[in-house]
């Protein structure tokens, strides 16, 4: 049963949800890479890890941590905006709060 981007998980399904949710973010910063020109070799350098240790990123088979996200978008140039929504709707903008991010 699913609604929303994820769907509706019993408590047990949060693993599936959280496999979802890191092959979006997986797949969203590999095409700002392609998009940027930085290659898998420049990514590792920058973030001080070895090339198979990033391949094992992009494959999905290890998640990177915050930080590392952080540093290889400010790499490619690009900026994180996270929405969280319910019933399909922005919760900040529903609640009538304005974007803190500074975008």
């Amino acid at each position: 049963r699913y609604w929303g981007n994820f769907g509706e998980y019993a408590m047990t399904d949060y693993n599936d949800l959280e496999d979802k949710f890191m092959f979006n973010l997986t797949e969203d910063i590999f095409l700002t890479m392609e998009d940027a020109g930085v290659t898998k070799e420049k990514a590792s350098e920058h973030l001080g890890c070895y090339m198979w240790e990033f391949e094992d990123f992009i494959s999905g088979e290890y998640y990177m941590s915050i930080e590392e996200i952080l540093k290889l978008c400010h790499l490619c140039g690009a900026e994180i905006d996270v929405v969280i929504t319910r019933n399909g709707k922005n919760v900040r903008e529903e609640l009538g709060y304005e974007n803190t991010s500074g975008h």
